[in-house]
């Protein structure tokens, strides 16, 4: 039978005109493919050489042929985020420099499947050893290649792999505005005992990013950036290559670790609350700001437990509050009624229907050495307490404070609560029940993140109103002044 096999190979090298090129990133693997290939007398039809994925390009002197390929699989913990980028290449040499050619992928991952970009036409499913795996197959031509990003952009933000420089002189502008920035703000900061502020926020059209610094009491830098969801009317590749562009030109420019950068989308969210829980993650670390010690966990809530636009706020509220009996309602983590109570606050009640960031709330006084009976912590229903308080105002059991301060959410609609909330609907009744409890000669600071907001005539005609927007909001928020509106009401009474 011997002979039979030996007249087979002869015939096939005669009938074979064509070559078989391969390609590895490892040196050793092609040295013992060689040898193979010696020993069986085929090194006039085969070559093989040392080439990784960023490196491949069409062979010389062919036009079409079949791409094989068996790409690692990820099987391993953490892997997969790593290979991402390796199938992201691949997917565009195929787009690059293969058009008309076939292609097959060996895969047992699909969500690396994903990364190719490509649609496939047959898939063959087979085991391999202990995996199930599978064989893709492709006609490499444009019709084929996904138009939309074949990743989403939550899977950019979370697979530090994937950032990319693609346009040298883009990312060459955006580093310089950063380091702009940085030694504008940094010198600021430091006089005024600031750990955590906005280094950036959208300055060039083409990175619209938010990036929040902060730093912890052991000096470690970590940096929060908030991607502006672009506009339907954008191109979705386009802004996903801007979008990796500028998180790894951020990452390379602050000089920050990738573990210690957290990227999160920004966009409207209709009927969810504005505090809902995204994932857990860390455990949080303490920053300082005016005196105070605060606690942040960056990555487990949309929120960080720290909103540094209301930093103006939480000075004016401290240097107003000597002696003052101060509510905060909606209090969140309760960093306003911290200031407060640093500031001599004879008591300080604290309102907010989560029961987690009252417990937020109450570390961070510990954190300060802030205990007694004086700093009290409800749960509640802002609108229902205010009803409540309201009505026993009415009794004749008189409780007014010297200072409120207001920040609620544009919108919720959590599962602790009656309804919905929504501030411009329900800010009428907000406003003017806690003017009933506020002293002749007090202060309420109203303040909402709802662009579109509008105060209700009402209010202006009912109360002293100044808008107190531009006045709280400290250096690093000055350029974006519609973070959010601010107002400072009074009774007409008390009038200067």
């Amino acid at each position: 039978m011997l002979w039979v096999f030996r007249r087979r190979a002869t015939t096939g090298r005669e009938a074979f005109d064509n070559k078989i090129i391969g390609y590895d990133a490892d040196a050793r693997v092609i040295s013992v493919a060689w040898e193979n290939i010696k020993r069986a007398g085929l090194h006039e039809f085969i070559h093989v050489e040392k080439k990784s994925v960023s490196d491949l390009e069409l062979p010389p002197n062919v036009e079409k042929g079949l791409l094989l390929t068996n790409p690692p699989y990820g099987e391993r913990l953490g892997e997969v985020e790593t290979l991402m980028a390796l199938y992201r290449d691949l997917g565009d040499k195929f787009d690059e420099y293969f058009h008309g050619w076939k292609a097959g992928v060996f895969t047992s991952n699909e969500k690396l499947e994903k990364a190719l970009g490509w649609r496939y036409f047959k898939r063959y499913k087979f085991v391999n050893g202990a995996l199930d795996v599978a064989l893709l197959l492709f006609g490499l031509n444009a019709d084929n290649r996904f138009k939309t990003p074949w990743l989403s952009s939550q899977e950019y933000l979370q697979n530090p792999s994937l950032w990319r420089v693609a346009n040298q002189e883009r990312a060459a502008m955006l580093a310089n505005r950063l380091k702009k920035n940085q030694k504008q703000f940094s010198k600021w900061a430091a006089k005024n005992d600031i750990s955590c502020y906005r280094l950036y926020d959208a300055d060039m059209p083409e990175f619209a990013f938010a990036i929040d610094r902060y730093e912890s009491e052991q000096g470690e830098v970590y940096l929060y950036i908030q991607e502006y969801a672009p506009p339907k009317s954008v191109n979705e590749r386009a802004s996903l290559e801007r979008l990796s562009e500028g998180l790894k030109t951020i990452a390379d420019t602050c000089e920050v670790s990738v573990n210690q950068i957290f990227v999160k989308q920004r966009s409207v969210k209709k009927g969810v609350s504005q505090y809902e829980k995204e994932h857990v993650e860390g455990e949080g670390f303490v920053v300082r700001e005016n005196g105070a010690r605060i606690k942040v966990n960056i990555g487990r809530y949309v929120d960080t437990g720290l909103f540094l636009d209301h930093r103006a706020i939480r000075r004016w509220i401290k240097a107003e509050s000597k002696g003052k009996k101060v509510l905060n309602l909606f209090s969140y983590t309760s960093v306003v009624s911290l200031h407060a109570a640093l500031g001599g606050a004879c008591s300080v009640l604290s309102v907010d229907m989560s029961q987690t960031y009252l417990r937020w709330a109450e570390k961070n006084f510990a954190l300060n050495k802030l205990k007694g009976g004086n700093y009290k912590f409800e749960r509640a229903n802002c609108m229902e307490w205010l009803e409540n308080a309201v009505s026993e105002n009415e009794s004749g059991n008189k409780n007014q404070y010297d200072l409120i301060f207001i920040d609620p959410p544009s919108f919720s609609n959590s599962k602790r609560m009656e309804g919905v909330f929504d501030v411009q609907a329900d800010h009428k009744f907000l406003i003017e029940s806690a003017m009933s409890l506020l002293s002749e000669d007090g202060k309420l600071v109203f303040s909402t993140n709802l662009r579109k907001f509008k105060l209700d005539v009402s209010i202006e005609n009912g109360f002293e109103v100044v808008d107190f927007t531009r006045k709280s909001l400290d250096k690093d928020f000055e350029r974006n002044q519609k973070i959010h509106k601010c107002w400072l009401i009074t009774h007409e009474s008390s009038r200067t």
